[in-house]
């Protein structure tokens, strides 16, 4: 990504006729002027690819400092240097502080979107491997399947057998079981009309019939029919 240079006002040394080591404070003045970022004397070095010896840059950038054009700070016994913001435009100052990187708004979105995708992209993958089985718990999972089948192969079977056996009731138990039927639900329906009669009289004389009904756990029901196949 390219990088915004800032300009500069006045990089010169005040004697133009200086040998190397005010040639050397030229091109690092630049270049911090340039980079607009701090940097240690490690930094400048690399970052200028050797162009200059490691001796020339400590001795320029200390020389900058005098000179009053870098302004540095000591941290954990390492010194860091940063041009003076006086040394470069403002509105180049503003530029370099809105976007850095010296990117078109279009390239950041892009790389947003790109970014934005890529997380969605990831979570998703990550959603459906919380959601599969280890191979340990694969081989139980097997296991239990496999179980599982085995009971139902046998209920099958036991099913299948029985049915060609003919268990189907007769005209005389189907007879029988009918009037034992009716008579339950003669029964059910005598002891449902007890119980609502009741109930009404208990609902005049209570404050909250329904309340009442579920604590007392009650539940309604109707009439069942008892289907019985005739053969």
């Amino acid at each position: 990504m390219a990088v915004r240079k800032g300009k500069l006002q006045s990089a010169q040394p005040t004697d133009p006729a200086d040998s190397t080591a005010g040639t050397d404070e030229v091109k690092v003045l630049e270049y911090m002027i340039a980079q607009n970022r701090p940097y240690s004397a490690m930094d400048v070095f690399q970052n200028l690819h050797g162009a200059i010896s490691r001796p020339n840059v400590n001795r320029a950038l200390a020389t900058l400092e005098q000179q009053g054009k870098l302004d540095s700070k000591t941290f954990s016994k390492q010194v860091i240097y940063v041009a003076k913001q006086n040394q470069i435009e403002p509105e180049e100052v503003q530029m370099q502080v809105d976007n850095p990187a010296g990117e078109s708004i279009e390239e950041i979105k892009a790389e947003i979107q790109l970014l934005t995708e890529s997380i969605n992209n990831k979570k998703i993958w990550s959603d459906k491997l919380s959601k599969t089985l280890e191979t340990s718990q694969l081989a139980s999972r097997d296991q239990e399947l496999e179980h599982q089948i085995a009971e139902a192969r046998t209920k099958l079977a036991y099913l299948q057998e029985n049915s060609r056996k003919g268990t189907a009731a007769s005209s005389e138990e189907y007879d029988k079981i009918q009037k034992e039927s009716e008579t339950m639900q003669r029964e059910w329906r005598c002891r449902r009309n007890m119980f609502m009669n009741m109930w009404n009289i208990v609902q005049e004389n209570v404050m909250n019939p329904t309340e009442l009904w579920t604590d007392l756990d009650l539940e309604p029901d109707s009439a069942q029919d008892l289907l019985v196949l005739k053969t």
